[in-house]
Parts: C-alpha cells; structure tokens; sequence
C-alpha cells in the first residue's frame, strides 16, 4: 500500500523552522567546547634554495634571487653543498594549518551508531561531535582532531543533518593511537 503523508511543507512554517535552527545554535553556544581541526600542511618550495627531483630534496645551492628580504625568516645566504637553513634540506617549506569550531561532544557512543556508521568494532576510544554545518569540509580534509586534550582520527565520513536545512555536523572519532 502506498504511502499518504500530507502535502509539503503545511505542518511546519518557516517561522518555526528558523526558531529550531536559532535554538540549536543558542545548544551548541551553551553545551559545546571548542575542538580543533588540524588540517593538511601547505607545502611551498623553499624560496632560498633549489629542489633537486632526483633526490626530492633540496639541492644546497643558494638561490639568490630569493625574494624575501635578506636575513628574514625566508631568506639567509649558505655556501653551496651545505645545508639549506631555511628548509632544513627538504627544499619545500610546510606550513601547519589548524582551525577551531565550538562542538557538542560526547563519548558515549553506541554499538548501533557504530554500525550505522560502518564502524562495528567496540575495541577503541570514540567520541562524537556536532558542530556548525561550515565546518563540513574542514572535518572532511582534516588528518586529526583535538578534542578534551587527547588527539582524534575520523572514523567514519561525517553526517549533515537537521530539519529540512542542513544545520549540523556529525562526526564519529576514533582515538589515535
């Protein structure tokens, strides 16, 4: 037998969908603590010196058109065949990028939502979180989570939720090891 639901939309106005969004932001603002993202590391050439493809190492000779002023952060003259002191003879330059979200957190988490999820194994440390549905691609791009001082991986591909509007993140976290 087929399926009869009412017509779209004529139970809950708009009104009452922007009050349940204002809501759960006032939950997250009051219940939630901030977690941090540690995303992929920019990688750029070491302006100070040449990269050698043979050896994906620096190939120790001073570039002295380096743009950088003389004697900053970026850019000190070396002999040549010695070590880069910029770079540290890796002829790129990685840059660590973290961002923070307030979440709510919690650790408890089911056998049920483990298998939803595709996790199914009980052994490990996890936790969830929910947070602001912009953080969707930081969570998705990110290597580890700091969350109460101890270090997280994601477990499973994190959930977009909320009512009708997608509001929430929903992540599930496996502690590293």
């Amino acid at each position: 037998m087929a399926e009869t639901l009412p017509a779209s939309g004529s139970l809950v106005s708009s009104e009452i969908k922007t009050i349940f969004k204002d809501r759960m932001d006032e939950l997250l603002v009051d219940l939630g603590r901030k977690i941090t993202l540690h995303l992929k590391s920019t990688v750029e050439d070491c302006p100070n010196c040449g990269f050698n493809d043979a050896t994906r190492r620096s190939n120790r000779k001073y570039n002295s058109s380096n743009p950088n002023t003389l004697n900053g952060p970026k850019h000190r003259a070396f002999s040549d065949g010695q070590i880069c002191p910029i770079c540290n003879d890796q002829g790129v330059l990685k840059t660590p990028r973290s961002t923070m979200y307030t979440a709510t957190i919690s650790k408890k988490v089911s056998q049920a939502e483990l298998l939803q999820s595709g996790i199914g194994r009980m052994d490990k440390i996890y936790c969830k979180t929910g947070t602001v549905i912009d953080s969707y691609d930081d969570v998705i791009n990110c290597e580890t989570a700091f969350i109460d001082g101890l270090i997280f991986e994601r477990a499973a591909e994190p959930i977009k939720t909320g009512l009708q509007t997608l509001i929430r993140v929903k992540t599930i976290w496996v502690r590293a090891e």
